[in-house]
């Protein structure tokens, strides 16, 4: 009965209009950990859902992180990559 659950699975079709999910929306990616490295931001726009275009990249954005009374500011690496110096 067990094997008979795990190997059975749920499937459901999705029909919708991409005309319905409006504008682009920026994407933030990042892990931020109290280790002594760099640590990395990535920032992009979403663009259509069935385009195979690359990641449209934000360049030239100003980042910051703040905590404990100080702020960190990010330098970009690359075009839409922001990091903080290594420790």
């Amino acid at each position: 009965m067990l094997s008979l659950m795990i190997f059975t699975a749920c499937e459901e079709k999705m029909d919708f209009k991409s005309e319905e999910i409006a504008g682009e929306t920026i994407v933030v990616e990042g892990t931020f950990t109290t280790d002594t490295t760099a640590h990395v931001i990535k920032i992009s726009r979403t663009g259509d859902f069935f385009s195979v275009e690359t990641k449209k990249l934000e360049t030239g954005a100003m980042v910051t992180i703040s905590g404990g009374g100080s702020t960190m500011l990010l330098e970009e690496s690359a075009p839409g990559v922001y990091q903080t110096a290594p420790d």
